[in-house]
C-alpha cells in the first residue's frame, strides 16, 4: 500500500478518502436520527 501523504494507510491502492462525501453522509445520518426521535416523541405524547 502506498497512500503516502493522505493519512489513509489502511485503504487499498487506488481508493481515496472523500471527506466531503463522508461529511454529507454524517449530516444525513444525524438528521435521520433527529427525525426518528421526533417521531418517537410524538407517538409517545399521543398515548
Amino acid at each position: 500500500m502506498t497512500n503516502k501523504g493522505t493519512g489513509s494507510d489502511y485503504l487499498p491502492d487506488g481508493v481515496t478518502e472523500d471527506r466531503e462525501f463522508q461529511r454529507r453522509v454524517w449530516i444525513v445520518q444525524r438528521a435521520a436520527w433527529f427525525v426518528f426521535g421526533l417521531i418517537l416523541a410524538s407517538c409517545h405524547q399521543r398515548r
